[in-house]
This record gives C-alpha cells, sequence and structure tokens, in this order.
C-alpha cells in the first residue's frame, strides 16, 4: 500500500510504502529532498499482514501518523514521530476481515474518525475518534455484496459526509457489482443503503468533480471486463486488473489528470450524483511525469461518459 505525506513537517511531501514479508510487516519512508529525489528509506517493522494504508494526525499532535488494515481482522495504529518512523504500534481488532481504510470526519468533534471495510461479513464499519489517538464507539452497516474499496466525501452537499463503497458480488446468479452510498447524518450514524451498478469486478474508488458543475462525481476501476456498462456510461475499452490510485482537479476548462497504476489500458466507470443528462470526458498523457514509478507501467486513455436521458 502506498501513502504520501508530509511525515516530518518540512513542507515537502513523502511516500510512505506499507508491505508484508513472511514474518512481518514494515513501513518504508523516503523522505522528499524537495527536487523529485528522495532520502533512504526509513523502516519501521510491525506484526500484522496489510491490506490497505492511510495517513492522517490521529492526536492532534501536529505529526502525521499511519493506520493499516489486515486481511486477518487488525487495524494497526501507527504514531509518528515527526522524523520519518514510527513509534507506539497499537492494534485493534474490528472482528473481521479488514480490507480497505479512509479517514475524514463523520461527526462534528473535528477529529479524524476511520471508516474500514469487512470482506468478511459484508459490512462497513466506523470508529469514533475519542481524542489522543484512541477511537471507540464501533458502528456497523451492513452492505449487499462483498466490498472492494471505500471513499469518504459529502455527495449530496449537506456538508456532512457520507460513504461509498465499491463491491462485488459473491453469487454466481447476481453477478452485477454495484457501488453503493450510504449518506452520513453528522453524528457518525449512516442511512440506508443505496446501490448502483458498477460492471461486473469493481475494484478502487475515488471522487471528485469532472465536469465542474460543483458535485461530486464517482470513479469505479472495473478489473475483469471488456468493456463497462452502466445506466449512466457507454464505454469500452480493454480489460486490465488494475488499482486507481489518485484524483487532481485542476482550474476551468476542467482537465482532469489523474494517475493509475497498471499495464496496460484500464476500463474506469463514472458515476454523476443526482445528473444522468450531460457529458464528460477525461485525458490521460503518455508517459506521465512521474519521478518514482516507471513510465512503463502507464498508458494513456481517452473516455467519453454519455448520460442517459432521465
Amino acid at each position: 500500500a502506498l501513502e504520501v505525506a508530509d511525515f516530518n513537517n518540512d513542507g515537502k511531501s513523502d511516500i510512505a510504502l506499507v508491505g508484508s514479508t513472511t514474518n512481518t510487516s514494515l513501513v518504508a519512508v523516503s523522505l522528499s529532498n524537495g527536487n523529485g529525489s528522495f532520502a533512504t528509506p526509513i523502516i519501521t517493522n510491525f506484526l500484522s499482514s496489510v491490506s490497505d494504508t492511510a495517513s492522517g494526525d490521529f492526536n492532534a499532535d501536529g505529526i502525521q501518523d499511519l493506520v493499516t488494515t489486515s486481511g486477518f481482522g487488525g487495524i494497526w495504529l501507527l504514531t509518528g514521530n515527526g522524523d520519518g518512523s514510527f513509534g507506539q504500534n497499537s492494534l485493534f481488532v474490528s472482528g473481521a476481515s479488514s480490507s480497505s481504510v479512509a479517514l475524514s470526519h463523520l461527526d462534528s468533534d473535528n477529529k479524524l474518525d476511520l471508516v474500514v471495510t469487512d470482506t468478511t461479513n459484508r459490512r462497513v464499519i466506523t470508529f469514533i475518534n475519542n481524542g489522543a489517538g484512541s477511537f471507540g464507539n464501533q458502528r456497523t452497516f451492513n452492505l449487499p455484496n462483498i466490498p472492494a474499496g471505500v471513499v469518504v466525501a459529502d455527495f449530496n452537499g449537506d456538508s456532512k459526509n457520507d460513504i461509498a463503497v465499491s463491491t462485488q458480488s459473491a453469487s454466481n446468479n447476481q453477478p452485477q457489482g454495484t457501488v453503493v452510498v450510504l449518506l452520513g447524518d453528522g453524528t457518525g450514524n449512516l442511512g440506508t443503503a443505496v446501490s448502483y451498478p458498477a460492471g461486473d469486478l469493481p475494484g478502487a474508488i475515488a471522487s471528485a468533480d469532472f465536469n465542474g458543475d460543483s458535485k461530486l462525481d464517482l470513479a469505479v476501476t472495473n478489473g475483469s471486463v471488456g468493456g463497462l456498462e452502466s445506466m449512466f456510461s457507454d464505454i469500452m475499452v480493454p480489460a486490465a486488473s488494475c488499482r486507481l490510485l489518485a484524483f487532481q482537479c485542476l482550474a476551468t476548462p476542467v482537465n482532469l489528470p489523474f494517475l493509475i497504476s497498471m499495464r496496460t489500458v484500464v476500463p474506469i466507470l463514472l458515476f454523476h450524483w443526482l445528473v444522468r443528462r450531460q457529458s464528460v470526458s477525461f485525458t490521460t498523457s503518455l508517459p506521465p511525469r512521474c519521478r518514482v514509478c516507471s513510465p512503463m507501467m502507464f498508458q494513456s486513455m481517452r473516455a467519453t461518459v454519455r448520460r442517459t436521458p432521465a
């Protein structure tokens, strides 16, 4: 898992790579030199397998920390020391197979809360930050299918964060994957899940305003089919096993470059919140100007999404 943040508070973006070996897991932080190069990685070891990771200041000390999830059910909190290393490694167990993790404010106390997907029991688990880096008030919300990726944002414009989860069907009789949206009420509770078709095997999910209407849209990777089908789009591109990393919003006119880790052109499915009659296009460059990834891992792509009439 890969995370980018300023781990030593020098105003430069650093890179944290979190991974597992046979007997242990580690965090390797490469501090930025500010010129596109990076220092020798700083290694911190901890005992867990790794599914996903995210960074944020959990204990309000002004230093970036890390949270990692494990397929065996554990959630590790790695407290940052401010120099690229991590000290206290605390573990609490969600009682399930934890896969994706996201950070956001689910209530009104301005402390970062945790959102974790549980693949075993097909649910989303939220943990409210109690302050000083501890989490409690665990809440669970059921999903119709097996969760894959998760993103937190305000999708309906009420200034309260919501949760969107890409899910994969476990039934051969219902192979359709979905994106599930759960609207937040600002207290940590979530509303009834609403599902949208998302191809056969949706994976990573990201959110951005793709058409400049100030409403957040969703993008989902689909790693098993040769095209994309939904009520919102009409796209046909080759398939690939892939993981979407990030989107970046630029000024008008809307030109949204994004970074995709892949070996071939990747199918992407776009959703637009409550809008069904519009067109939007996006393009990547070839090769991307990426100093930490091989250009051979990337190819260009252009796709146009055509909304069906309401």
